[in-house]
């Protein structure tokens, strides 16, 4: 009683890259070639996780649909996706 056991979780592990990819948002409307910076982001990551950068890139798309539509749905604008 009392001991803290932790839990793992089974996740796709590319998933959570694509928040990595479009944050910060402040950063993102002051770029001069969101190409260019999207592009280097994803290497960095497909190196430093040993993920494939095309499954990277997949899942920021199907991330970004996905937030998009929940922010329509809350009564947002779609302009920023």
């Amino acid at each position: 009683m009392g001991r803290n056991r932790s839990k793992g979780v089974i996740a796709e592990p590319a998933y959570e890259t694509a928040a990595m990819l479009r944050n910060p948002y402040s950063t993102l409307v002051r770029v001069d070639s969101l190409t260019k910076l999207f592009r280097r982001r994803i290497i960095i990551l497909s190196e430093e996780l040993e993920i494939d950068p095309v499954r990277i890139h997949k899942w920021a798309i199907a991330q970004t649909v996905l937030s998009c539509v929940w922010t329509v749905e809350d009564g947002g604008r779609s302009e920023r996706f």
